[in-house]
């Protein structure tokens, strides 16, 4: 099991990629599977923060009308 320090958060994608929380988090539960009152966190080598990251990415880019 990966250590809580080790892990990435919600709150550290939106530093990343200077996103609101909210409407990320709204994109994850579309796109990830993600169960009801799970954590937004990933272990660094977890598949599912690879998607997030690009997810995260696109919205930068919308964002900034690229």
């Amino acid at each position: 099991m990966v250590p809580m320090s080790d892990l990435i958060t919600l709150k550290h994608l939106c530093r990343e990629y200077d996103l609101d929380a909210y409407p990320l988090r709204q994109v994850l539960r579309t796109h990830l599977k993600h169960r009801k009152n799970q954590r937004w966190a990933w272990s660094p080598d977890d598949p599912q923060l690879k998607e997030a990251r690009s997810l995260a990415a696109q919205m930068k880019e919308k964002k900034n009308g690229n």
